[in-house]
């Protein structure tokens, strides 16, 4: 290969296809490629081959499995960045060890692993409960009611809010199993469930496709109890503007973007200045740490092969975050294919039209 060939890389994208923080990410991680070949970090361009596919429910999770192999067998990829769906990635992962071909994720799921899977999460079920269960804790609640998706997203979160809870003592008073497509009428009968139980806080756990369901049926039932969700605060982003605040408002949720973080900071500066627009949400750092990653393993590959990136990936050190708090590393090891290193999730509030940090 010589040096003005391009290096060719998967995108998958499975849940915001056409969504303003979608091009964020996909913007984010175009700068960082950029900025490693200027550098001198890489020696060649980066080329994205993007596929976009819905997965469940939204979607089929076959069609997302399809289109990873179809990167894989018609696209000649080095490797994969993304997708971020749960249950699309816990069944795409057998395929991606038994190909050797590695796969960078930010799905939220444990069960995503193995010698080719490595992940720079968008969440991660285990933690977010920990966190959520133990801000409840502090703030003094004793009991919740947890509404949760009858999907993998929803049964992983349930799992761990239980292990949570039970280490930190939170009362469970009732877990109500819900489905995508409930009408207005079905939903209200779910939170008069919860609210019937006399649980301190409602606690939502799944995908955000209730949300909208979930405030008009709460207003209408003229009830508005302390809410928490294991859902990223992202989703506001997701359908922008107002109508992604208002339906928000009074949430309290997993997000991943700290203003105090210098190196998002400095990659908002540089954004800004090539695209003419600011996007303040943990999207656009989650694309430019994707793209520094892969151009960092790049660098380490010894051959630019999908082994000779898996072996580079693993020699990705200390690399400075944008995702998280200050201080936040990105590293990798041989037997250690989870990236953050630091304090990569908080909880933020959405409050009269703002996103808020919760200490």
């Amino acid at each position: 290969m010589t040096s003005n060939e391009t290096i060719r890389i998967g995108l998958m994208q499975d849940w915001g296809p056409g969504r303003q923080i979608t091009q964020d990410f996909f913007d984010a991680l175009a700068l960082a490629f950029d900025e490693a070949l200027e550098t001198g970090l890489i020696d060649r361009p980066v080329q994205t081959v993007l596929r976009e596919e819905l997965a469940y429910p939204l979607g089929s999770d076959e069609g997302v499995v399809a289109a990873w192999q179809d990167l894989v067998d018609n696209e000649g990829v080095l490797g994969v960045i993304g997708p971020q769906v749960a249950q699309a990635n816990v069944l795409v992962r057998d395929l991606v060890n038994e190909q050797g071909v590695p796969m960078l994720s930010y799905c939220a799921t444990p069960e995503f692993y193995g010698e080719y899977c490595f992940s720079l999460t968008n969440g991660f079920f285990p933690d977010e409960m920990r966190i959520l269960i133990r801000h409840l804790k502090e703030k003094r609640y004793g009991s919740i009611g947890i509404l949760y998706d009858d999907n993998q997203q929803g049964h992983e979160y349930l799992k761990y809010c239980r292990l949570a809870s039970e280490r930190h003592a939170m009362d469970i008073k009732i877990e109500v199993m819900s489905f995508h497509e409930l009408s207005p009428k079905e939903v209200t009968q779910h939170l008069e469930k919860i609210r019937n139980a006399e649980a301190d806080a409602l606690v939502y756990l799944g995908n955000a496709n209730l949300l909208k369901a979930i405030g008009p049926a709460l207003k209408a039932m003229n009830w508005n109890p302390p809410r928490f969700m294991g859902v990223p605060m992202i989703y506001c982003h997701y359908i922008g503007g107002k109508e992604g605040m208002a339906l928000l408002d009074g949430w309290v949720g997993i997000d991943q973007y700290h203003e105090g973080n210098l190196e998002f900071a400095a990659m908002l500066n540089k954004f800004e200045q090539r695209y003419g627009r600011r996007p303040i949400h943990m999207y656009s750092a989650m694309g430019w740490d994707n793209g520094r990653t892969i151009a960092e393993a790049l660098h380490f590959a010894p051959e630019l092969t999908p082994k000779g990136l898996k072996i580079g990936l693993e020699n990705v050190r200390l690399l400075p975050a944008a995702i998280g708090a200050p201080g936040n590393m990105i590293s990798f090891a041989e037997y250690d294919h989870r990236g953050w290193k630091g304090r990569y999730l908080l909880l933020r509030k959405v409050s009269d039209g703002l996103n808020l940090r919760v200490e």
